[in-house]
């Protein structure tokens, strides 16, 4: 396969949970493998990101977009408004952004970078951010290319039991968010967020909040 190859891109639906959840946590154990070396991954158990994973399909909260070769789902990107406090309704925010480690760098992520792009479009965004591991090298190149820079006050530390991770966040604004990245070379990531606590503590939030709902 070329690295020209066109992807088909898709809204995810509620039977990709799983196959989204295991490419999810495959992923994360790629990219820390990179990250910390012979240090232990910290994964998320499979059936709590794929209720995670069900219940963001179900209420598009983020909204969830998958890549598929064929019938098999080789990535996804899931996309919504920004959580950052005091952000404005205009800022988007690329929530997730996994690709199989078997399609890296063959086009997967700039199909699911475009799809996230034009959807946040649509929901009114003029901006868009994404918070990713500084040592997470593949992430964080894939996404300057697409013209995100970085924010360097915004440089922390998160703690995942013994491991330390420093994460920033990177933004994207006006013309080059609206503009499509034609002719950019495609650095597919297997991990644009990290298993991070903060990402466990919104989306176990969300899914608290989804249940409420349902509820009301």
């Amino acid at each position: 396969m070329s690295s020209t190859t066109t992807f088909k891109v898709r809204p995810a639906t509620l039977r990709d949970a799983k196959a989204i959840a295991e490419l999810h946590n495959s992923s994360v154990r790629e990219a820390f493998k990179s990250m910390l070396a012979d240090t232990p991954v910290p994964v998320t158990p499979l059936d709590k990101r794929q209720a995670y994973w069900r219940e963001a399909i179900e209420y598009a909260e983020p909204q969830v977009q998958v890549a598929l070769d064929d019938d098999k789902i080789v990535g996804f990107v899931g996309f919504d408004r920004s959580r950052d406090k005091g952000t404005p309704p205009t800022m988007g925010e690329i929530w997730a952004i996994y690709v199989a480690s078997s399609h890296w760098d063959k086009g997967v992520g700039l199909a699911l970078w475009d799809a996230a792009r034009e959807g946040l479009l649509e929901e009114g965004c003029a901006n868009v951010s994404v918070w990713l591991p500084i040592a997470n090298e593949r992430a964080m190149r894939f996404h300057e290319l697409a013209g995100f820079k970085r924010e360097m006050n915004t440089a922390k530390t998160v703690q995942i039991g013994a491991v330390k991770i420093e994460e920033m966040r990177l933004e994207l604004f006006g013309s080059s968010f609206t503009h499509e990245l034609h002719g950019v070379a495609a650095f597919d990531q297997a991990n644009a967020f990290a298993d991070l606590p903060f990402e466990l503590d919104r989306l176990d939030l969300a899914a608290i909040l989804f249940a409420l709902a349902a509820l009301l």
